[in-house]
């Protein structure tokens, strides 16, 4: 008799196996199917508003967008958004900016007109004159979202995967050391958003192999749509070490040394750097900035310039310049730091 229960509660637990898995598979499914009715969504939503924009973002997309070395620069950025799609990005800024700049324009004229009495017909033929301005201006800021917005994106790509290389190759060697394949490798990789920009290559790469590419494709694909970087360099040497069988273990070991060695490299020119920003900061601004207080102070006192004046300087050295510099000076340490991405 308890030898029957005992084989009813293995055929139990492996029925109970089996429906974990099922329900495992079925809920996988299900936040697949969800994913895909959004993007249906999108699609659709972008249908409706590509009727009111499709001449104008076809003329951007054939006149400025259809160009091969665009193409390849803006596959680079592994966006989801298609070239096409981004065209109309484009266009509706051509359209919608003019027309946003125009109504604050309009709005802020009447607030003056009613607080401060300006004349609100003078606006009027005022506004005419600027409507090419802001028709203009529309087409500025189309041209820095499809011209100096992937540049600058692919900088911050090169700067993520610059950063993050090193941490991601002492990584995978552990991993190599231990035992594991490259491809799986690359599998464990693509779980850890913390690497950034190395998470997105290394699912990219995972994503190949998973679809059938051999490692070694998959090793010469991914450098195709990826900035010239440290990771770039890393994975077209871990293609030639697999493909001519030689010992990639000591490869990434290498690399591991060389990375860390540019790494405190890059490291001790940052905080020299920093040394110099804070020393020509202090010098320049702070103490330029209590010498000019005191010389405005003393000609008030000795009646060389009007006490109006006085007020005026020194309430804009200390709401306009002293927060200009400090600005700058904050932009300047976030953009030179390598190792932020």
């Amino acid at each position: 008799m308890n030898k029957e229960t005992h084989l009813i509660e293995i055929h139990k637990k492996k029925n109970q196996g089996l429906e974990d898995l099922v329900v495992y598979y079925l809920e996988l499914l299900e936040n697949k199917l969800n994913l895909l009715k959004k993007k249906i969504k999108e699609l659709h939503n972008l249908k409706k508003i590509g009727k009111k924009f499709k001449g104008l973002a076809k003329f951007v997309y054939d006149n400025i967008l259809n160009d091969p070395n665009y193409i390849k620069k803006y596959s680079k950025l592994k966006k989801e958004e298609t070239l096409i799609e981004f065209s109309y990005w484009g266009a509706g800024f051509m359209v919608v900016f003019p027309i946003y700049f125009l109504i604050g324009l309009i709005l802020f004229w009447i607030f003056l007109s009613f607080v401060l009495g300006f004349n609100l017909l003078i606006f009027l033929s005022i506004l005419f004159t600027l409507i090419p301005l802001g028709i203009i201006l529309g087409i500025a800021v189309a041209f820095v979202l499809l011209y100096i917005y992937p540049d600058w994106k692919l900088y911050k790509r090169k700067k993520s995967l610059d950063a993050n290389t090193a941490l991601a190759t002492i990584y995978m060697e552990l991993l190599y050391t231990a035992g594991m394949p490259p491809q799986y490798i690359f599998k464990i990789l693509s779980k850890f958003p913390e690497f950034k920009e190395v998470y997105v290559e290394a699912k990219f790469i995972n994503r190949l192999i998973n679809l059938g590419v051999d490692l070694p494709n998959a090793l010469d694909r991914a450098p195709k749509t990826c900035p010239d970087s440290l990771w770039k360099q890393l994975i077209e040497g871990m293609k030639e070490m697999i493909i001519s069988g030689g010992d990639l273990r000591t490869y990434l070991n290498q690399k591991r040394e060389e990375m860390i060695d540019a790494y405190r490299a890059k490291y001790k020119a940052y905080t020299d750097f920093l040394g110099i920003l804070i020393e020509v900061y202090i010098n320049l601004v702070i103490v330029g900035a209590i010498f000019l207080t005191i010389i405005v102070f003393v000609a008030a006192m000795l009646n060389a310039i009007p006490p109006v004046l006085a007020a005026f300087t020194l309430k804009f050295l200390i709401y306009f310049v002293l927060p200009f510099f400090s600005l700058i000076l904050t932009l300047l340490i976030k953009e030179s730091n390598p190792f932020a991405d």
